[in-house]
């Protein structure tokens, strides 16, 4: 079965047999899917063009973004109002639907949906950045991890990777903070002058040990998870989690853990807040409550002659 959220889930399916191929079907009752092409007219079949689908399980829109909602719920030539999925399909002879790739900047990591153009919108609003792209790459088989790329603005100070996903972080959901971003002076171009995503540098971890030795039992403990959710030899006192190719999956990882040695809860939110080993043992030493200090206790024995009184008081007294 195929469909999105959008149109309430499901809104085409196929049978799936053995030795042969897999296509996402044809709709189900009520739904409808048009095959268009960029002027938003049907194409034959045999033709790729974005999938736009429209019935009764069509959504109203986004509760609360209305510039999104006009882009996505769009109301077609024939009057019929769809759902643009962002998916190029083409129709096979006998009906049914051959998906082929994404054509616009959705993607999915980690099971969540991510709009690649939010990210780069909210990196622009950032101080000193004058242009940002972000991508989903897959350098290692299996690791796959948002990156983003940013270009100084022309009288800005140089950019702070960490200090810009804090500031994402703020407005973002935290699965939809890069795990990495990169400082370029352009952005490579193709000939006809988009941005060659297939030309931007995969990140480069250089790290060398500057002697910082880690501090006390919480930056040991705070460095052991790291390096062995990161798969890494050692994790020095300002080593950056992210830096290191910390991402949203591993952010869980690791919060759970150290959640589990500390004894104690550990948010996401902070990780964020203090991404090297020193500043989160500073965190979370300073948020420990104090030793020795004195808890307020119920006097029970007062309140149960307080409420014995409060029986004998007849009404109306």
């Amino acid at each position: 079965m195929y469909g999105p959220t959008e149109t309430t889930i499901w809104s085409l399916v196929d049978r799936v047999r053995a030795g042969e191929p897999v296509t996402i079907g044809r709709p189900i009752g009520n739904t409808r899917c048009h095959v268009l092409d960029e002027r938003r007219e049907s194409v034959p079949p045999g033709v790729p063009g974005e999938l736009y689908l429209s019935g009764d399980g069509l959504a109203r829109g986004y509760l609360g973004r209305e510039e999104l909602s006009a882009a996505r719920f769009v109301v077609l030539a024939d009057g019929d109002r769809a759902y643009r999925t962002g998916d190029l399909v083409r129709a096979l002879p006998d009906g049914r639907l051959e998906y082929l790739e994404r054509i616009d900047g959705q993607i999915k990591l980690n099971g969540y949906r991510i709009e690649l153009g939010e990210i780069e919108t909210a990196l622009r609003r950032s101080a000193g950045v004058a242009e940002a792209v972000a991508v989903l790459r897959e350098d290692q088989p299996g690791e796959r991890r948002l990156v983003a790329y940013v270009v100084p603005a022309a009288a800005s100070a140089p950019l702070e990777p960490a200090a810009l996903r804090a500031g994402l972080g703020a407005s973002l959901p935290d699965y939809m903070v890069p795990a990495a971003i990169v400082t370029l002076h352009t952005l490579p171009l193709t000939l006809n002058g988009k941005i060659d995503r297939e030309a931007l540098p995969a990140p480069v971890l250089r790290r060398a040990r500057s002697g910082e030795v880690l501090r006390g039992e919480t930056e040991e403990q705070i460095a052991g998870v790291w390096s062995e959710v990161l798969g890494l030899d050692w994790v020095e006192p300002n080593d950056n989690f992210f830096d290191l190719g910390g991402d949203s999956l591993k952010l869980t990882a690791v919060t759970a853990r150290l959640a589990e040695q500390l004894g104690r809860p550990v948010s996401r939110l902070s990780m964020f807040a203090h991404p090297t080993v020193r500043a989160m043992a500073r965190h979370l030493v300073g948020e420990a409550p104090a030793a020795g200090r004195p808890r307020r206790t119920r006097d029970l024995g007062a309140l149960a002659q307080r409420r014995g009184r409060s029986r004998r008081i007849p009404r109306g007294a």
